[in-house]
């Protein structure tokens, strides 16, 4: 056997092995997959679909040879796309099988000769009806939530206010030792009754009560019920806060994994949006922007500005400084991503906050203390890269956004971790948890 056989015998023996371990995989990630030629008539198929076709029956078969048209009509148009655009094609349909609909995401792609012409199209399709399912349980979860929330707050914010107005109305010493001597003399004409008397009983049990609150009230001053004013209006204050979280939740939710990544978004109107927003609502506080913002990055824009807007929203929450300063700043890192960083000036972040965004750790959250970087944590986790921490020289904070690009030498491709902090199912439990600490 000379040189040549040789090589064709290794080079047939390592094609073997290829073709069973893409035989494995695509068994493992039950994907249906086919190839077509110009004419969309099947030269491959691999189906591991509970209707799934083989070879010999589809070989040289177009979709409208082998199923009924509710399913080949969008394959067959998908297809024709690609052959006539000779670009990519990705769309979601919906099948409708015997055992209920099914929802499949599909891609196609053009297949070129050495010198790009094309012969044919490849296809690959996935069933996301679970996905989808849980993505439209989630969705009434949250809501469901949400209204709870936004109920409570109103009527916290009804109590307080009555709270408010019947402070200039509290009863004055002498009309409580008033009612306090006539509840003296109800009780007194109480036990001369028959004491064993069902009526009187309760009756007697009724007044000692009457007495003991009206001691009580006796001892409650402005100033305590002022307390107690300004504490409803604090947990207000907060639940008000998690209403805002679950909305930046619900976009995240919603966006799931359907945003084009071929498309990017420029940073610059997103972070001036951004400053704009907490400037209007912080005028104490200075924000101010450095960098290359004509930078694109592969994240979409409304994910964007959730992240960044929690993060800047965070260091002002948290900054001890009469008029807290806040940098927000772009710059590329070794690998070609981009970080954009929120710098502060404040004392530094707790570190039961920064714990929330640790992968291995459920770490409670404290009356929604640390929800926001959380929310940032996934932002990042979906675009790019973990969220990164550090401190500066003075004791501030700096915590960077990782996002992907063109240029970062992996195509765009987002952090694949496994992480807590990137699962919905997780998200509603954590906000779950931090709305019973709230009103606990």
């Amino acid at each position: 056997m000379d040189k040549n056989q040789e090589e064709s015998v290794d080079s047939t023996a390592e094609l073997r092995k290829t073709k069973q371990h893409l035989n494995l995989v695509l068994k493992l990630a039950d994907i249906t997959a086919a190839r077509v030629d110009t004419d969309l008539r099947h030269t491959w198929v691999n189906d591991q679909g509970p209707n799934s076709i083989s070879d010999p029956e589809a070989l040289g078969k177009r979709d409208d040879e082998l199923f009924p048209p509710d399913i080949a009509e969008p394959t067959l148009e998908l297809k024709k796309a690609v052959l006539e655009t000779g670009e990519p094609v990705t769309r979601k349909v919906t099948f409708q099988k015997p055992t209920g609909d099914r929802i499949y995401n599909i891609r196609a792609e053009p297949m070129r000769d050495s010198e790009g012409n094309i012969k044919g199209v490849m296809q690959a399709a996935v069933d996301t009806t679970d996905e989808h399912r849980q993505q439209q349980q989630l969705s009434v979860a949250t809501r469901m939530l949400r209204h709870n929330l936004r109920n409570r707050v109103t009527t916290l914010l009804g109590q307080a206010e009555m709270l408010d107005e019947h402070l200039s109305t509290l009863p004055d010493s002498d009309r409580l030792r008033a009612l306090q001597d006539v509840l003296e003399t109800l009780d007194g004409e109480v036990e001369t009754r028959d004491v064993d008397s069902p009526r009187t009983s309760d009756l007697h049990a009724r007044l000692v009560e009457a007495k003991r609150l009206a001691e009580d009230l006796s001892d409650l001053s402005e100033s305590n019920v002022s307390d107690m004013s300004k504490t409803i209006r604090q947990v207000t204050n907060r639940l008000y806060n998690v209403t805002e979280k679950v909305d930046h939740f619900l976009i995240l939710a919603d966006s799931g994994t359907s945003y084009d990544r071929t498309q990017g978004t420029e940073l610059r109107p997103t972070i001036e949006a951004v400053q704009e927003e907490v400037t209007q609502a912080n005028p104490d506080a200075e924000i101010s922007i450095q960098g290359p913002l004509d930078t694109t990055v592969l994240a979409p824009s409304n994910e964007l500005r959730i992240g960044l807007l929690e993060l800047v929203e965070n260091a002002i929450a948290h900054n001890d400084q009469p008029s807290p300063t806040v940098e927000i700043r772009v710059r590329t890192q070794d690998t070609g991503r981009t970080l954009v960083e929120v710098v502060d000036d404040g004392p530094g972040l707790p570190e039961h906050e920064a714990r929330v965004i640790e992968d291995t750790v459920e770490a409670p959250l404290e009356h929604g203390s640390g929800m926001g970087l959380w929310l940032a944590q996934w932002v990042s986790l979906k675009n790019g890269g973990p969220l990164q921490i550090d401190s500066t020289d003075q004791g501030g904070t700096v915590v960077s956004l990782t996002l992907a690009t063109d240029n970062d030498g992996q195509g765009g491709l987002v952090f694949a971790g496994a992480s807590c902090a990137s699962n919905p199912v997780y998200t509603v439990k954590r906000l779950n948890v931090a709305v019973s600490n709230l009103t606990s």
